[in-house]
């Protein structure tokens, strides 16, 4: 019974690069845990994954879990600076317009220009390429697919 396990399951070695905290690895091991079947362990000194799957998963599927997270983070970062400038021009437009320091036709073009800034700092997520597929050999396990990104950099 034991060879039949053996022949249904595939274990492999993936580089991890740019793991920032023990929370990135964590977060790795979670999302991998969510496909069916797979087990990970993402050791974030050495910065590779120790993946078990069963051979209905491909490493490509494994890869793309990473490359969703990775994209995922990036669009957490955007919203918070977008949500950043959108507070921070309120915060010092509101009250000059209120208190009648400000032009009103200052104010509405401030206004525009707040909002074409938060869509054009929105439209870099539209660069995303990932890394898996840039060439294909990067996707080859024991060599660096990804370059993880974590927002908790420099938290102890």
């Amino acid at each position: 019974m034991a060879e039949t396990d053996t022949a249904r399951v595939a274990a492999v070695d993936l580089a991890i690069g740019g793991m920032t905290c023990a929370s990135c690895a964590n977060r790795i091991e979670r999302k991998l845990g969510w496909l069916d079947g797979v087990s990970a362990r993402v050791n974030f000194a050495t910065e590779t994954a120790h993946v078990i799957h069963p051979r209905t998963v491909s490493t490509d599927e494994l890869i793309a879990v990473v490359e969703a997270i990775r994209l995922s983070r990036g669009t957490l970062n955007v919203i918070k600076g977008n949500l950043f400038w959108a507070f921070a021009y309120n915060v010092a437009a509101l009250p000059l317009a209120a208190t009648g320091r400000l032009n009103p036709l200052i104010a509405g073009a401030a206004m525009a220009g707040s909002s074409v800034f938060v869509v054009t700092n929105s439209l870099r997520l539209r660069h995303f390429r990932p890394l898996s597929a840039a060439g294909g050999e990067s996707a080859r396990p024991g060599e660096p697919f990804t370059q993880f990104s974590c927002s908790r950099v420099g938290a102890a």
